[in-house]
Formats: C-alpha cells, structure tokens, sequence
C-alpha cells in the first residue's frame, strides 16, 4: 500500500485517509495504495462502511499531483475505474470531507454515498493558477446526479 493512504480500524469501520501533503493531491502511487485500501475493505467480511477523509484540517483532496503529471495518462483511467467501483460499491462509502474537495477529490466525494462536510475555506483561482484539465473520473455525471440537473453548473 502506498505510503500516502493510512488505513484504521475501528470496529466494522475502515477509515481510509489520504495523507499526502499539502493537499492530500493524487498521484500514481496514492491512487494504487487507495485502489488496495478498497479493495481490502471490500474483502474483508469485517468491515461494514468505508470513511474516506483527508489528513490535515484544510483539504479534503485537491485532485492531480501536478509533480506527477508524466503519469497522468496511468492516473486518469484507473481513478475513472477505481470512482466508479466506489460508486457502486456494496459497501456504504461515506466522504468525511473535512476542507476543500478539487479536481478529482471533489469526483470522489461525489461518488461516496453519502457526503458529510466541514466548513471549508473559500478558494479562490481568480489568479490564474487554476491549470485547465480534463475532468477525468466522472465529475460532470456525478455532479448532476448528485445534485440534479437545475443545480449542477458543468
């Protein structure tokens, strides 16, 4: 498992957490080290829900590592792969979304089956840092069936 996913157990639950500083980003080792924390989770007849959070207090998960981005190719299909399993997970997935969900860690709370959310920080990319990418891993389906389509602003 990646050096950057720590799975706890408590009881029935498996908490999984992305702790890969600053801002708990994706790149190719953290999404195989999450694809095996699921992946134990669903085998394990123990384990009753799945708690996805983020380490630290400010991010949830802000999406692609950009310091990874040679392997963006790698990353994109196999969160596309690894979202969809979560969404159709038989296991209830809950996203513990304790600051700021981007990129491809707001895709992931919206395939978790349930939501649950801290006040986040307000972010503002109105200076230009924001890099223009390809939402991979289902991020405009999931938003409006999550939401509905009046609400969605894909």
């Amino acid at each position: 498992m990646s050096e950057n996913i720590k799975v706890e157990r408590k009881g029935n639950i498996a908490i999984v957490k992305i702790d890969h500083p600053p801002a708990n980003a994706w790149n190719l080792a953290t999404v195989e080290g999450f694809e095996k924390a699921i992946a134990d989770a669903e085998s394990d007849k123990e384990v009753r829900v799945i708690i996805v959070t983020g380490a630290g207090e400010k991010c949830f998960s802000a999406g692609l590592d950009l310091s990874d981005v040679d392997n963006v190719d790698k990353i994109g299909p196999k969160g596309n792969n690894l979202w969809r399993k979560i969404d159709r997970f038989e296991k209830p997935v809950i996203a513990a979304i304790n600051g700021v969900a981007l990129g491809g860690g707001m895709e992931l709370a919206l395939c978790c089956h349930f939501r649950i959310m801290v006040d986040a920080p307000s972010v503002d990319r109105s200076d230009g840092t924001e890099p223009g990418h390809h939402p991979r891993m289902g991020r405009t389906q999931r938003l409006m069936n999550v939401v509905g389509k009046a609400k969605a602003w894909i």
